[in-house]
């Protein structure tokens, strides 16, 4: 081996080993341990944006719309579906508080949507890790309203068999 050569780590990871192909990049760099070929990666969340941005764009625009009905609804109650002042006031809190559910899940996919592009144009792991933190965020918050949403049914149903009975005492 001459004095010029660079060595070769004989225990060096496999993956480690050359530069990237075409359109490929590495978390940490081509050079650190372990180093990651992410073009794979890169490629499937580029081509999974385009309908997180539509789906975020969806929830966005009925999120408005539910927040104009409601509004529509304290304004002018006699277009509610109910009769009297006080039941369109009662829909219209209720049509509020789907607004302000509706916000926090658009958000979140608003900002994973921002953190795929930054992923893609970088390749950086760390923002790899934000862009899987924005989704994670996501997730959480439709699983906490989906076991919401179960335990207010089974109550109601619970409710429902409880006052059954009683009435047909």
């Amino acid at each position: 081996m001459s004095a010029g050569e660079p060595q070769q780590n004989p225990f060096q990871s496999p993956l480690s080993v050359g530069g990237p192909a075409a359109g490929e990049g590495y978390a940490g760099g081509p050079d650190s341990p372990g180093a990651l070929p992410l073009g794979r990666t890169i490629e499937m969340l580029r081509a999974t944006r385009p309908w997180v941005s539509v789906i975020a764009f969806c929830m966005a625009f009925f999120t408005v719309l539910l927040a104009l009905f409601s509004l529509a609804l304290v304004v002018a109650p006699q277009f509610a579906p109910t009769d009297g002042d006080a039941p369109a006031l009662v829909l219209a809190a209720a049509y509020l508080v789907l607004t302000l559910l509706y916000v926090f899940p658009t958000v979140f996919l608003f900002r994973y949507a921002g953190r795929i592009k930054a992923f893609v144009g970088s390749g950086s792991i760390h923002d790899l890790d934000d862009a899987l933190q924005a989704q994670k965020s996501f997730w959480k918050f439709i699983g906490i309203c989906v076991l919401l949403y179960i335990g207010l049914m089974a109550v109601g149903l619970l409710m429902a068999l409880v006052f059954g009975a009683l009435a047909a005492l």
